[in-house]
C-alpha cells in the first residue's frame, strides 16, 4: 500500500496549498506594510517639526541678537536705518508672519 502521492500529484497538492494560503497571506501583510509605513511617515513628520521648529527659532534669534547689536551702537540723531538692518528687519517680520499663519506646531 502506498503511503505518499507520486510526484507529479504531490508538487500538484503543494502548489494548490500554496495558492490558498498565499490569497489570505498577502493581504494580511500588506496591512503590515502600509501600517509600519503610515507609523514611519507620522514619526519622520513630528521629527521634521521639530527639526523645522528649532531652525527657525536659531534663525529668529540670530537675527533679534543682530538687530539689538545694531542698536547698542552709538548712532546720530539724524540716522536712518541701514540697508542691513532694514532687510534684517523685513526678514524679522516675514518670520514672525509666518509663524502667526501656521497652525500651532507647524512653524516653517
Amino acid at each position: 500500500m502506498r503511503r505518499h502521492l507520486p510526484t507529479p500529484w504531490r508538487h500538484a497538492r503543494a502548489e494548490r496549498h500554496l495558492r490558498f494560503e498565499a490569497e489570505n497571506l498577502v493581504p494580511m501583510h500588506l496591512g503590515r506594510i502600509r501600517s509600519d509605513l503610515q507609523q514611519r511617515l507620522t514619526e519622520r513628520a513630528r521629527h521634521l517639526d521639530s527639526t523645522l521648529e528649532a531652525r527657525y527659532e536659531a534663525v529668529a534669534r540670530r537675527i533679534r541678537t543682530v538687530l539689538d547689536a545694531d542698536r547698542q551702537q552709538t548712532l546720530p540723531a539724524d540716522h536712518c536705518l541701514t540697508p542691513r538692518e532694514q532687510l534684517l528687519r523685513q526678514i524679522l517680520g516675514d518670520l514672525s508672519e509666518l509663524a502667526a499663519d501656521a497652525p500651532a506646531g507647524n512653524v516653517p
